[in-house]
C-alpha cells in the first residue's frame, strides 16, 4: 500500500466526522486510515467505530491518554504505508491531495518528503493567510534536507508542522524512542525529518486545512497551568532540536548557523509572549539557552 493517513484524537466529536470524510473523499482512493483514539471520553469512540464498521480501510485503536507524540508513534507501528500523511482530527484535506502526492512519487521515485500548500480557514483578521507557505522554493524540484531548510527558514513563515508533509515511512524512524513531547513535539522533529533527508519536493497544491479557531486544541486551551506546561514543553523540544541538528550539522559539514539564529528568535519570541509571572520562573532557563551556540 502506497500511503497510510494517522490521526490522533482526543474528544473529537465536533469535527471528527468532517475530518475523516474529506480523506474517504480523495479521488486517489488507496490509502488506510490509522486513528489512535488517546483516551477520549466523549461520543467519539462510537463514531470511529460507526466509520469503521462502513470502511476497512478504516482501523481505530484505543489507548490510554498519553498525548500527540505517542500517538504519532504507535501510528507510524501500526502503519502499512510506504508514505505517511499526519492529519490532525480538527482539520480537512482537499480532495486531489492524495492524486497530486501520488503523481509526484511517480515523477521523483525516490522522494523521501513531498511538501504541499496549506490554507488557513478561520483566522483571525490582520493573520499572515500564507503562513504556512512558501515562494522562496521551486515547484517540482528535488532539494536536499539542508537546502530546503535554509529555504524555509523565515521569521515569518511556518514549516516545521506534521501536516504540511507525506513523509516515506522509513524516514520515520527516528520516532520510534523519541521522548514524548505531549506539546511542540513537531518543532522537535520535523526540521530533524527534513535536514537528514536527501530527496525532497515541493507541490504547488493546497492539500491541507488547517483549522484556526478550534477553541479545544492544545493550542488554543488557555489558562496559567496550561501556558506554563506549553511554555515548559517548547523549552524541552528547543534542547532536544538544538542538539540533533548540531550532530547533524558535524555529521554534514554544513553551516547551520542560520537555523540557529532562526531559532535563537523563535525561542525569545517565545519568552516575551508569556506572562510576567511565568517570565519571572523561566526567565533564567531561557537565557541559559539563548546564550548557546
Amino acid at each position: 500500500m502506497l500511503f497510510s493517513v494517522i490521526i490522533p484524537v482526543y474528544n473529537s466529536e465536533n469535527f471528527i466526522r468532517r475530518c475523516i470524510n474529506s480523506i474517504l473523499r480523495q479521488t486517489y482512493q488507496e490509502f488506510e486510515v490509522i486513528i489512535i483514539d488517546d483516551g477520549s471520553t466523549d461520543s467519539t469512540p462510537k463514531i470511529l467505530e460507526d466509520f469503521s464498521k462502513k470502511d476497512t480501510r478504516i482501523k481505530v485503536f484505543n489507548f490510554c491518554n498519553s498525548g500527540v507524540t505517542k500517538a504519532r508513534q504507535l501510528g507510524i507501528l501500526l502503519a502499512s504505508g510506504d508514505y505517511i500523511f499526519f492529519v490532525d482530527s480538527d482539520d480537512t484535506i482537499n480532495k486531489e491531495l492524495f492524486f497530486n502526492v501520488w503523481q509526484t512519487i511517480k515523477d521523483f521515485p525516490d522522494v523521501e518528503i513531498v511538501r504541499f500548500k496549506a490554507k488557513m480557514v478561520n483566522d483571525k483578521p490582520g493573520y499572515d493567510h500564507q503562513l504556512y507557505n512558501t515562494n522562496n522554493s521551486k515547484y517540482n524540484t528535488l532539494l536536499d534536507g539542508y537546502t530546503a531548510i535554509k529555504k524555509w527558514c523565515s521569521p515569518n513563515k511556518r514549516y516545521e508542522v506534521f501536516w504540511l508533509y507525506a513523509i516515506k515511512r522509513s524516514n520515520l524512524s527516528l520516532l520510534h524512542d523519541c521522548p514524548n513531547f505531549r506539546n511542540s513535539g513537531d518543532y522537535a522533529f520535523v526540521p530533524i525529518l527534513i535536514a537528514k533527508c536527501k530527496k525532497i519536493v515541493m507541490i504547488n497544491y493546497v492539500g491541507y486545512n488547517y483549522t484556526c479557531n478550534n477553541l479545544h486544541s492544545l493550542t488554543h486551551d488557555m489558562g496559567y497551568a496550561k501556558e506554563r506546561n506549553r511554555a515548559i514543553n517548547f523549552l524541552h523540544a528547543y534542547k532536544y532540536l538544538m542538539e540533533n541538528m548540531q550532530q547533524i550539522e558535524l555529521e554534514s559539514k554544513q553551516d547551520f548557523h542560520f537555523f540557529y539564529e532562526d531559532w535563537r528568535n523563535r525561542l525569545l519570541k517565545k519568552y516575551n509572549l508569556l506572562c510576567g509571572s511565568l517570565k519571572d520562573e523561566l526567565g533564567n532557563v531561557f537565557e541559559q539557552e539563548l546564550k548557546k551556540q
